[in-house]
């Protein structure tokens, strides 16, 4: 009985303790809730305190970014609730900012303050006698965010050579001030004088006064003007007081560089940058490179850059047009003139011709003369052909020229003789419809060239008329206006000398001599040869 009793005892307390675990959740979730508060609200009074209430921001300083405005790291709510944009911080004064922490918004008060000196560049200063002082020539630069002021003091009642102690003082609108002490030096010679590599430095340029010129040696300029870059001292004597003047001699000019476009064929594997140089010019040694990568055998244009940089690092960059392609160009054949020849004779047709190639320069040039007959007078063609590595052929004619001789001669004005009626006016007709006016003299026989182009002036109508006639029998001369402008042909006809002229201008057939003066249209003049005898 006893036991029993104990085990219902253990039971009742076992059903207590499982009554209690709830009441311990709550207090543990409620023990968190208010942790959580308790640190919330710590934080955010930790971030409250981490933002500065106030920012003092110098003028002209880049503008400011959130960070600026807390004194540790930003929170990762925080923003900026005013547009920056709107505030100009090249003013003085001051602005309110606004940040948003959470959804919280706060304020910083921005002093926008200049307390930063002038940044001074001073120089010292030599003039001449003559000098008007004035404090600015003390200052080669000023920067500032504010307007500035420049005084000086120091500058004694009357100038005599020498050298004073001047006080320069800058001074900006917010009272910063920057004070340099300079040298005024009162003098005939320039103490220092900066020469610019290639230049000349000249007598004027060392002195104050023109009239003292003649005391710089020109001698010991010519040494300093052929000299490299680098100080030199030049000693001068004026009114008996002693100069030196330091000639500092210094290269700060970039080199002159004109580019020129260059082709390329997809074979090639390299090019140098000299390729790409029209003109170089500078007055020290000078280094061209490329600079940029070029992509060999990729067809089409690249934009290439060029770099010249002389011996004291002074540099220019251009750029200039890369064409990669293929080789479709043919070789060119030159020395094609017309060849004339005697005939029978022996004649080299490559001498004086030759090809050259884009790509790959002197070509061989092949010939074809099969059709020349050497042995007989007329024109003839030899075909010259010229092939290139990449197959591209070129082939051109050339006009070869069989000279006649009189036999030649004699026998064309036979044979078209032969086509031609016997009287004055069958062949004077024949000509003008068969000959083409052109301004050519026929070359050295007017008649040959007149037979075999049937082309000419007034002189290859002339010929061929005058030979034609001699051929049927007829004594026949050729006369012209006494500017020998125009020519035609008296023949003896019947035995009275009469005018033959077949240029359709001046056409006429067995003309008297005052026919023949009234077709000339008072144009020209025509003066009877002495040869022919009065009638």
């Amino acid at each position: 009985m006893e036991k029993k009793g104990k085990k219902q005892k253990s039971a009742a307390k076992a059903k207590i303790k499982n009554k209690r675990w709830p009441k311990i959740t709550i207090i543990i979730i409620a023990s968190l809730i208010l942790l959580g508060l308790l640190f919330g609200g710590g934080l955010y009074l930790y971030q409250e305190s981490n933002l500065k209430r106030e920012l003092n921001w110098e003028l002209g300083q880049s503008e400011l970014t959130l960070k600026d405005l807390f004194k540790r790291d930003v929170p990762a709510q925080a923003k900026l609730a005013t547009d920056l944009k709107t505030i100009d911080f090249h003013k003085l004064g001051d602005v309110t900012l606004k940040v948003k922490i959470g959804k919280k918004i706060k304020k910083v008060k921005l002093h926008i303050v200049d307390t930063t000196k002038p940044k001074v560049e001073f120089q010292d200063v030599s003039v001449y006698l003559d000098y008007k002082f004035n404090a600015e020539d003390f200052v080669v630069s000023v920067e500032d965010q504010t307007e500035v002021t420049i005084d000086a003091t120091g500058l004694p009642k009357s100038l005599d050579f020498g050298t004073y102690s001047i006080t320069v003082t800058v001074k900006d609108s917010s009272g910063n001030t920057t004070v340099g002490h300079q040298n005024l030096t009162i003098g005939a010679v320039k103490p220092i004088f900066y020469l610019e590599l290639g230049d000349e430095v000249t007598q004027s340029d060392l002195v104050y006064n023109n009239e003292n010129k003649s005391a710089i040696s020109k001698s010991e300029l010519k040494k300093i003007n052929a000299s490299d870059v680098g100080e030199y001292i030049l000693k001068t004597t004026v009114d008996d007081r002693e100069y030196e003047t330091k000639i500092i001699i210094t290269d700060t000019t970039a080199p002159t560089l004109t580019l020129k476009n260059v082709t390329l064929y997809d074979d090639a594997k390299s090019i140098e940058a000299d390729a790409f140089v029209k003109k170089l010019k500078d007055a020290s040694k000078t280094e061209v490179k490329i600079t940029s990568e070029i992509t060999f055998g990729k067809l089409g244009k690249q934009e290439v850059t060029i770099e010249a940089v002389d011996a004291y690092q002074n540099k220019t960059t251009k750029t200039a047009t890369l064409t990669i392609k293929k080789d479709t160009d043919a070789p060119v054949i030159s020395g094609l003139s017309t060849l004339k020849i005697n005939k029978n004779a022996t004649v080299d047709y490559l001498k004086g011709v030759s090809a050259y190639d884009k790509k790959d320069g002197k070509v061989a040039v092949k010939i074809s003369s099969n059709g020349v007959k050497a042995g007989t007078a007329g024109t003839y063609y030899v075909t010259y052909t010229a092939v290139d590595k990449s197959g591209n052929k070129a082939t051109k004619k050339r006009e070869v020229e069989v000279k006649h001789d009189q036999n030649d001669l004699n026998n064309k004005i036979k044979s078209v003789a032969s086509q031609v009626g016997n009287s004055p006016s069958a062949i004077v007709n024949y000509v003008n419809e068969h000959m083409r006016n052109a301004n050519t003299w026929g070359e050295n026989d007017a008649t040959w060239y007149g037979l075999t182009n049937w082309r000419g002036n007034c002189y290859v109508h002339a010929s061929v008329v005058k030979a034609l006639m001699e051929a049927k029998g007829y004594q026949a001369r050729l006369t012209n206006t006494t500017n020998k402008e125009h020519y035609w042909v008296l023949a003896l006809v019947n035995g009275t000398w009469l005018h033959f002229d077949s240029v359709s201008s001046y056409k006429l057939i067995g003309g008297t001599d005052e026919e023949r003066i009234a077709t000339l249209k008072g144009k020209y003049v025509w003066e009877r040869p002495s040869w022919l005898p009065v009638v």
